[in-house]
């Protein structure tokens, strides 16, 4: 028991790796209550909009995730040259994150008019197709900002300060609401993803 309390206690021990993980724990965690909002709105709405929302957004991250997991890195080099007090090179590292970021943003917006074709060849019902069709091109639009979101974290995370990536996550959960009466007031079936699209990068998830 004393060694715990030890381990507990001493430098680089478990009190420090909870203080910095558990916020990150639960900021992974808000993803998963979004994620179970946003379907629960989708089903409100109609079948074919759930129907669609997950082949177009596993399209859709498939994409993102590639440019999203190369600037995630910057939370190791922001670590690293944190610990070694080696500051100037902190905001160096964090622009090549914002970098990749802006051009993989592009390219994904590049992969908007493509997207009757391929859904068609998915060959799912013609109004599943057209929810399946809008809902990967407002996601691209924020293709850019989410996988900008992974590098500007890195500047929080890597320096060991997780407690405002949790507040500023939970942020879009009530946005994520105003969002979808906004959108299902004043732009019919592809509001709710293009509010929810508008209101992720203001969040940029603060990490």
């Amino acid at each position: 028991m004393q060694n715990l309390k030890n381990r507990w206690r001493s430098e680089g021990g478990y009190r420090e790796v909870l203080v910095v993980a558990i916020p990150l724990i639960l900021s992974t965690a808000t993803w998963s209550v979004q994620h179970f909002v946003d379907r629960m709105f989708l089903t409100w709405y109609s079948p074919e909009a759930i129907a669609a929302a997950m082949p177009a957004g596993m399209l859709n991250f498939s994409m993102v995730s590639i440019f999203m997991g190369t600037a995630g890195y910057v939370t190791t080099f922001v670590a690293q040259y944190y610990g070694a007090r080696r500051f100037d090179r902190i905001g160096p590292a964090l622009w090549q994150g914002v970098y990749i970021s802006l051009f993989g943003g592009i390219l994904i917006l590049c992969a908007i008019p493509f997207a009757g074709p391929v859904f068609r060849l998915v060959g799912h019902s013609p109004l599943v197709q057209q929810n399946e069709v809008a809902y990967f091109q407002i996601l691209c639009m924020g293709g850019g900002a989410y996988a900008a979101s992974y590098a500007l974290s890195g500047f929080f995370s890597g320096r060991g300060k997780t407690w405002p990536v949790l507040w500023v996550n939970f942020r879009p959960l009530g946005l994520s609401r105003a969002g979808y009466q906004r959108g299902r007031h004043s732009h019919g079936r592809g509001g709710r993803v293009f509010f929810a699209v508008v209101f992720f990068p203001v969040e940029l998830r603060g990490e």
